[in-house]
């Protein structure tokens, strides 16, 4: 059997498919009563595979099947602050964590996570439901349905559709450049579709926050509570104001549709048909991390940065 428990401390901007790919990361603020007290952050637990993240007295520790990081308690340097910034990564070889500046790895034996846990992961997304039990859950599944989107596009091969096409002579293809943001909008929109129908979620597009269009607004049923609500802006990787998206325009249309959540989604085109940013998905989001610590008085605690890529992978002849 399966389980996946996310600590609450996260909100919606943690969710299952972050913590199961084969590489990623995890960076935040930690304050320093973790270690007196202990917490869970992350526990993966399925058939042949564990991956943990958690707080003890002892210190950090985190864990991918039979290896295990322990940082420990005495080794924190708190001389320049009283809390902890913390971050984990991992990829199939290799394992790491850093506190305050100082960092430890260790090499582990080649581990993706197995195939049947993401599927399973994949599948929670489809059981029906009349109504989410808190909004932090209503969250969880609308960005996690946001970034299965990727999955469908790779299996599929569907990155065709994202793009605009010129034609010469006999109809031949002779210049290929990446939509616009309001023509990917409802080609994500039937991605997404029949999930939200299962999770009695509804989709506007174009949603008038009185500050400007969002691309979309999701509004949920939750228990005892007023509905959820969440915004997702796109806005290509390419773009001018692709900071401004996010550390304005859109934290803008959370507080003015009143919405619990936001969800930045960065198209990337960027391979063999574009050369724009020459960045990845994880160099953009850290971009975007870097520049909201300079925005005074905008909280982003409830808003998650998707990047989903649209490109055209180049061929190894041409890498």
């Amino acid at each position: 059997m399966t389980s996946i428990v996310l600590n609450a401390i996260f909100g919606s901007k943690l969710t299952p498919l972050d913590i199961l790919g084969s590489e990623g990361g995890l960076i935040f603020d930690a304050p320093k009563e973790y270690l007196e007290h202990g917490i869970d952050l992350f526990i993966v637990d399925g058939p042949g595979f564990q991956f943990s993240y958690y707080f003890s007295r002892q210190g950090m520790h985190f864990c991918r099947n039979d290896i295990s990081i322990l940082f420990p308690k005495e080794e924190i340097d708190f001389s320049k602050r009283d809390f902890m910034k913390v971050g984990i990564r991992w990829n199939p070889i290799e394992i790491g964590v850093a506190i305050n500046g100082a960092a430890k790895s260790i090499p582990t034996r080649p581990s993706p996570t197995p195939v049947e846990i993401i599927k399973w992961a994949r599948e929670q997304l489809f059981i029906p439901k009349r109504e989410f039990s808190s909004k932090e859950e209503f969250g969880i599944v609308i960005n996690s349905s946001i970034q299965s989107i990727q999955h469908k596009i790779d299996k599929s091969g569907a990155y065709h559709g994202f793009w605009d096409k010129t034609h010469g002579d006999r109809g031949k293809i002779i210049a290929r450049t990446p939509k616009r943001e309001t023509d990917v909008q409802p080609i994500l929109h039937c991605f997404i579709a029949d999930q939200m129908l299962h999770s009695n979620v509804e989709i506007i597009p174009e949603y008038n926050t009185g500050a400007g269009n969002a691309d979309f607004l999701f509004i949920g049923s939750v228990a005892s509570q007023s509905p959820a609500k969440l915004i997702a802006e796109l806005k290509n990787s390419h773009s001018r104001d692709v900071e401004h998206g996010y550390l304005a325009q859109l934290p803008t249309y959370v507080d003015n549709s009143e919405s619990d959540y936001g969800a930045y989604c960065v198209l990337c085109y960027h391979g063999e048909w574009f050369d724009r940013p020459d960045l990845s998905g994880d160099s953009i989001t850290h971009r975007l991390y870097d520049a909201q610590k300079s925005e005074i008085g905008t909280s982003f605690d409830s808003i998650k940065i998707i990047t989903l890529d649209l490109s055209k992978k180049k061929s190894a002849s041409k890498a």
